[in-house]
């Protein structure tokens, strides 16, 4: 309950700061995210580590689902969704950096003459 008496909403936030949230913290940092993750496994629980670009590609879930592709050296997500029916296909490698950012900033609505 709230200090005027009026019931807390279940979807409302919970202060960052809040004794839920401390309470969370300390459990979640008791265990490194391996440690979570082989507690985890083989259960039902919705529970993913938070992986590390390096690490995702060769993670056994993401692996198994051809979640990378390789494409002329460069490692990448291949086009999403993915249906099943409906195989998907690299054409290119992705643009190196910079390359692209004046059309990006104009289909987002930009002035790229602003823009260097």
């Amino acid at each position: 309950m709230k200090a005027d008496g009026r019931r807390r909403s279940p979807t409302a936030p919970t202060r960052p700061n809040g004794p839920p949230c401390a309470r969370f913290t300390e459990r979640f940092r008791s265990r490194t995210r391996d440690e979570w993750s082989a507690a985890f496994d083989g259960t039902d629980g919705c529970v993913a580590p938070l992986l590390t670009p390096g690490e995702a590609p060769s993670h056994p879930h993401l692996a198994d689902r051809a979640t990378f592709a390789e494409l002329g050296g460069v490692l990448q997500p291949p086009t999403a969704p993915r249906f099943s029916r409906t195989p998907t296909l690299l054409t290119r490698p992705p643009a190196a950096a910079g390359t692209e950012t004046r059309e990006a900033l104009r289909d987002r609505g930009s002035r790229t003459s602003t823009h260097s």
